[in-house]
C-alpha cells in the first residue's frame, strides 16, 4: 500500500486562505474594503469632478443669437421693401379683384398705384394734404368691394384723381386712360332727371349733412360746405328718382329739410 503524498508546500489550499473561498470576511461582508468589483473605495478617496452639463444652455444661447440676427435682417429687408409690399397688397385687394378693367387699364392702374405709394411714402411723406388725399382715394377703392364685387366704374374715378395728382407732382402719364371725371360720368351716380335741394340745415346737423352729401355726391367736403352756406342749395342734379329719394331720406333723418324734384320743374 502506497502512503498518501503530503500537500505541495508551493501550492497552498485555497480553502481558509486570504482571498480564497473561505466565505465572507466577518468584519465587512461582501462589500468590505479590498480587491474586487464591489469593493468600497479606500479611505480618503475622492471621485474625479464630473463635467458641468452646460452644453444645452450654450446651444440655446447660440440659437437665440441666430434668431435675433435673422430677425434684424428681416426687419431691414421689410423696411427697404415696405413700399413695394404695400403697393402689392393694395393692388391685390382692388385692381386684381376687378374683372371688367381692360388689359391696358389694368396695366396702367398697377403702374399708377406703384408710383402713388412710392411718392406718398417718399417725397410726400411730410405733406399732410397729400396723405389725406391718399387715404381718401385708397378708402374709396377699398370700400368699392363691400358688396363682394369690384366694378371698373368704381375704380376709374379714384384712379383718375390719383393720375391727376401724380401729373401735378411732375410725373408724366400721357395716355388718355383714367381721366379725372365726375362720379356721374364714371357711372357712380345713376343718371336720371331728378334733383335734390336742401332747404334748411339745423346748426347741430350741419356736420352730418356735409358728411352725407360728400359721400353721395363724391365731392370734396369744402365744396359741399360752400353750397350749404347759401340755402336753398341744389346739391344733386341729373340723378335717378330712387337715388334722389334715398339721399332725401338720409338728410331728413339727420334733421334737414329737403325737397326732391324733377329737373325743370
Amino acid at each position: 500500500m502506497v502512503a498518501p503524498q503530503p500537500p505541495d508546500p508551493q501550492k497552498p489550499s485555497p480553502f481558509g486562505q486570504p482571498g480564497g473561498f473561505s466565505g465572507p470576511s466577518p468584519a465587512g461582508g461582501p462589500f468590505a474594503q479590498g480587491p474586487g468589483p464591489f469593493a468600497a473605495p479606500p479611505a480618503g478617496y475622492a471621485p474625479p469632478p464630473q463635467p458641468k452639463s452646460n452644453g444645452c444652455l450654450k446651444g440655446c444661447c447660440i440659437v437665440a443669437v441666430i434668431l435675433g440676427v435673422l430677425g434684424v435682417i428681416g426687419m431691414v429687408v421689410f423696411g427697404l421693401n415696405f413700399k413695394r409690399f404695400m403697393s402689392y397688397g393694395l393692388k391685390q385687394a382692388t385692381i386684381e379683384q376687378c374683372a371688367d378693367l381692360t388689359p391696358d387699364e389694368r396695366k396702367e392702374a398697377g403702374e399708377l398705384m406703384d408710383a402713388y405709394v412710392k411718392l406718398t411714402f417718399g417725397d410726400k411723406s411730410a405733406d399732410q394734404k397729400w396723405l389725406n388725399d391718399f387715404n381718401q382715394n385708397i378708402n374709396e377703392m377699398s370700400q368699392s368691394g363691400q358688396d363682394g364685387k369690384i366694378e371698373a366704374r368704381e375704380l376709374r374715378r379714384p384712379l383718375g384723381r390719383i393720375k391727376k395728382a401724380l401729373q401735378g407732382a411732375g410725373q408724366s402719364w400721357p395716355s388718355t386712360l383714367f381721366p379725372e371725371v365726375s362720379e356721374a360720368e364714371a357711372g357712380g351716380v345713376p343718371e336720371g332727371n331728378y334733383g335734390v335741394t336742401v332747404l334748411s340745415v339745423p346748426g347741430d346737423a350741419r356736420e352730418k349733412a356735409v358728411e352725407i352729401l360728400a359721400a353721395r355726391t363724391f365731392r370734396p367736403r369744402e365744396d359741399v360746405e360752400a353750397d350749404l352756406k347759401k340755402l336753398p342749395a341744389v346739391v344733386i342734379r341729373g340723378c335717378s328718382q330712387d337715388y334722389a329719394l334715398a339721399t332725401e331720406a338720409l338728410l331728413t333723418k339727420a334733421g334737414c329739410r329737403v325737397s326732391v324734384e324733377e329737373d325743370g320743374e
